[in-house]
């Protein structure tokens, strides 16, 4: 409360709203419960899927499809109460939702949003060798290992994470959202190792290999399950096609063909990387591989305008304005 009234104050002196952090949550909620919603993050149709742009298309599209004019506190509440009604007007697809969300917390597949974790070559990742699957397993095994005197002073840690656990069952599952929850998740965990090791010194066999079987089922199930594969895969293809356009502003095409081949090769239907393939070649002066790379790009997605748009000036220049 301390932290939060502050700019709670501010932001009602400068929006005239009561907004304790930001005008967000409706529109966040809407990513991960609106129509189509798969448990990530889901762009909503119409919005071009750029974070800079992201405020001004919410209030555009909300004032537009509601018909009022409505400013961007109140155009987020909107985003929030049709995220609300869609999972209302369908309860069991609701609850399917809200399980699908569960599986891929425990999942040791990472989510990014505006970055792809799987790309990141950051030196420092050597720091954290343990698995999240590892944690999720030891946690797991925690009713059976953990539950000795004293064990009640970590009631606060297990509230504290089932708090955090409801960010991403809300919302959506990202990396960053489940963060805090891993960290926290280390307390249980690390009283699970102390206690198989505390089993081993005491030559418990059956405790042992009871504690081992659980934490090792369960680290290989959040591992190798198929939960989230698709979702993996269509958010690594993205990241590749939006990293050939960082590289072509560097004139580095071979690098950016490689990055492109790679995003269809992963998920032979992704918009941008057909978009960004016809970039590519338009740049090269292979004009109708261009043409037939933007024809690839399917009508209902948010980068079909510039495709559409791309593939005119071409047909134009070809002779073919008919088209």
């Amino acid at each position: 409360v301390a932290v939060l009234a502050p700019v709670a104050v501010r932001n009602g002196l400068v929006s005239g709203s009561f907004v304790p952090v930001s005008a967000n949550a409706g529109l966040t909620l809407h990513h991960g419960n609106g129509p189509g919603a798969e448990g990530v993050f889901t762009p909503v149709e119409g919005m071009g899927g750029r974070v800079a742009d992201q405020r001004g298309e919410a209030t555009r599209l909300a004032r537009a499809r509601s018909g009022q004019d409505l400013d961007a506190v109140d155009a987020d509440r909107w985003w929030g109460r049709e995220a609300i009604r869609t999972r209302a007007a369908d309860p069991g697809g609701t609850l399917r939702l809200m399980f699908r969300k569960l599986a891929l917390t425990a999942s040791s597949r990472e989510f990014g949003l505006d970055y792809a974790p799987a790309l990141d070559r950051n030196p420092w990742r050597w720091t954290a060798p343990v698995p999240f699957a590892l944690l999720v397993g030891l946690l797991a095994a925690y009713p059976w290992l953990g539950r000795r005197p004293g064990r009640r002073s970590i009631a606060a840690t297990w509230a504290a994470g089932l708090g955090m656990l409801a960010t991403p069952i809300l919302f959506y599952v990202s990396s960053r959202y489940r963060l805090p929850l891993a960290v926290l998740s280390c307390i249980p965990a690390g009283i699970v190792l102390g206690e198989l090791w505390s089993a081993v010194r005491a030559r418990a066999t059956r405790r042992v290999l009871a504690g081992a079987a659980v934490v090792g089922a369960v680290t290989i199930v959040s591992a190798v399950a198929p939960w989230g594969r698709d979702a993996d895969r269509d958010m690594r293809a993205t990241a590749h096609a939006n990293r050939a356009v960082a590289w072509m502003e560097r004139d580095r095409d071979d690098l950016a063909r490689a990055d492109l081949d790679r995003a269809r090769e992963l998920d032979p239907g992704n918009a941008l990387a057909w978009y960004n393939f016809g970039v590519l070649l338009e740049k090269r002066g292979r004009a109708e591989q261009a043409a037939a790379a933007y024809r690839r790009v399917p009508a209902d997605d948010s980068v079909a305008v510039e495709a559409a748009g791309n593939l005119g000036r071409i047909l134009i220049r070809s002779g073919r304005a008919h088209e």
